[in-house]
């Protein structure tokens, strides 16, 4: 079987072309189905894009959520900045628009050329509102503080940010390096069948440096997932799968390097509020119990995306708080500490969330439907979704998934894992 390269500029385009994601065959005898997907709904036609060279694809029409208020469905209606090519932004027009880059939940990014360096550069604009201008403010005082924590090392983990205005006085711009393709973007056009193994290595060796550089600073993530990790150069080579049989996966070039982007809900724990951080899929257990929460939440979310690399599937493919807890003590093999139980918000409890005298998660009992009961039920634990011979894979994801905080492994002890510094590696 050959195996046929892809340059860093085609790619993404030209896989999807070849192969389109078919069933997971991996995942033996798992429950999980994979995302709706429905086409753009926008009134123009859908020219979103995975990738810098401007590809097409197929919108998902689905937002993850907004970490800090305001609903999923209300941040799609508004409306995207209106453009075209030649269209100049930022003061004097300094940025011509040339290629729509990708949309967002949030708003959009634009390929520009900076009249001034004669570099091109990606220009987020966030939709028209107050929120959303908020949270591009809230952004930008981040990534400075970052910056101004370490340049080298921010400039190193996160995209290079370069430069930020208001446009029309309605749509917050932040100005950055261009990237390639986002993580699940290649899960998908590869079948959602996992990455190779020793591509998971590295990708978590550069999040777990990401992870202690940024906690280091006061910033914690929050939304840490494949859509928000993306690569400087998409290109990989197609091989035979190691997990799957008559399968291909891609094999990323090397030296390939992660940056972690969207850092609107980025943020100091020190000032957190009280709604619930983060997309659903990838909360840790305190942010749905409505707990204080910590830097130990990112690691959870990075544990969720980790497996989410491995399987091609998301590790908690769930709709509401009962499901999702149930999901969590399946998977971990492991109860909901009844300390966490017994402190749960009022506001939590108001949702359905239910735990008995004892501090047991009341499920079946309070599920929201035999189904969710029946879901739950046929989810795999994660030793059963981790073949044998990854046994220091699953070791760190076990260590990144322990339901309490404190017992959850740190950016810095997940670095001296066996999986991170083992020199040997079997696929």
């Amino acid at each position: 079987r050959s195996s046929r390269r892809s340059s860093s500029r085609s790619s993404s385009r030209s896989s999807s072309r070849a192969h389109s994601p078919g069933s997971n065959c991996c995942r033996r005898g798992s429950s999980y189905s994979r995302p709706r997907r429905g086409r753009c709904r926008r009134r123009s036609r859908c020219r979103c894009a995975g990738s810098r060279q401007g590809s097409h694809r197929r919108c998902s029409g689905r937002s993850s959520g907004s970490c800090r208020g305001g609903s999923a469905k209300r941040k799609r209606e508004l409306e995207h900045i209106a453009w075209e090519p030649g269209l100049r932004l930022g003061p004097g027009g300094r940025y011509v628009v040339q290629r729509l880059l990708g949309d967002g939940a949030t708003g959009r990014v634009l390929g520009c050329l900076d009249s001034s360096s004669q570099a091109f550069v990606a220009v987020k604009v966030a939709k028209d509102s107050r929120h959303q201008m908020k949270q591009a403010l809230a952004e930008v005082e981040v990534l400075r503080k970052l910056q101004s924590f370490d340049e080298a090392l921010c400039r190193h983990h996160c995209a290079d940010f370069l430069d930020t205005f208001l446009h029309a006085e309605r749509h917050a711009c932040l100005v950055f390096e261009p990237l390639a393709v986002n993580l699940s973007t290649i899960i998908r056009d590869a079948g959602r069948r996992g990455l190779l193994l020793r591509d998971i290595r590295e990708i978590t060796s550069q999040l777990l440096g990401c992870l202690s550089f940024m906690h280091a600073a006061g910033v914690v993530h929050t939304d840490l997932k494949c859509t928000n990790l993306m690569l400087r150069d998409s290109g990989y080579d197609q091989v035979p799968h190691p997990r799957c049989s008559g399968a291909w996966a891609p094999k990323l070039h090397k030296p390939h390097k992660v940056v972690l982007i969207d850092f609107g809900c980025a943020m100091d724990p020190d000032k957190q509020g009280h709604g619930r951080v983060g997309a659903r899929h990838i909360r840790a257990p305190e942010v749905v119990l409505g707990l204080r929460w910590a830097a130990s939440a990112d690691l959870w979310s990075l544990g969720c995306t980790l497996a989410t690399l491995y399987t091609g599937e998301r590790l908690f493919p769930v709709h509401a708080d009962m499901e999702h807890l149930a999901a969590m003590e399946r998977i971990a093999d492991a109860h909901i500490p009844s300390w966490m139980a017994l402190q749960v918000a009022d506001r939590i409890k108001a949702k359905g969330v239910a735990f008995d005298n004892s501090g047991r998660l009341e499920w079946p009992g309070h599920a929201a439907s035999r189904r969710a009961v029946e879901k739950v039920d046929q989810m795999l634990t994660l030793r059963e979704q981790v073949l044998p011979r990854h046994g220091n894979f699953l070791a760190l994801l076990q260590g990144l998934l322990e339901i309490q905080p404190k017992a959850r492994l740190t950016a810095e002890a997940a670095m001296r894992t066996a999986f991170v510094t083992a020199e040997q590696l079997f696929e």
